[in-house]
C-alpha cells in the first residue's frame, strides 16, 4: 500500500476566509450607520416616501455586503 493521503482544512472545505473580519466590521459599521441615518431622516424634515426613495438601496446593498462578507467567515460546509 502506499502512504496515507492527510488532507488540510482547506482542503476539507472547513477553512475559512481570515481576512474577511475586516470587510465584515466595516461592512456592520457602515450598515448600521446607514440605518441611524434612515431614522433620523425619518423622523425629520423629509418626506417618507423620499427617504424610503434614497436610503433603500443604499441600506440593501450594505447589507448584502455585510452578509456576504460574514458569510466568508463561515466553513465551506456550513
Amino acid at each position: 500500500m502506499g502512504e496515507a493521503i492527510v488532507l488540510t482544512p482547506d482542503e476539507k472545505g472547513l477553512a475559512s476566509d481570515a481576512t474577511a473580519w475586516g470587510r465584515s466590521c466595516c461592512g456592520s459599521e457602515l450598515l448600521l450607520i446607514a440605518i441611524v441615518v434612515t431614522v433620523r431622516l425619518l423622523r425629520g424634515a423629509w418626506a417618507r416616501s423620499s427617504v424610503w426613495l434614497v436610503m433603500t438601496p443604499i441600506v440593501v446593498a450594505l447589507g448584502l455586503l455585510t452578509f456576504e462578507s460574514v458569510n466568508r467567515l463561515l466553513p465551506a460546509t456550513l
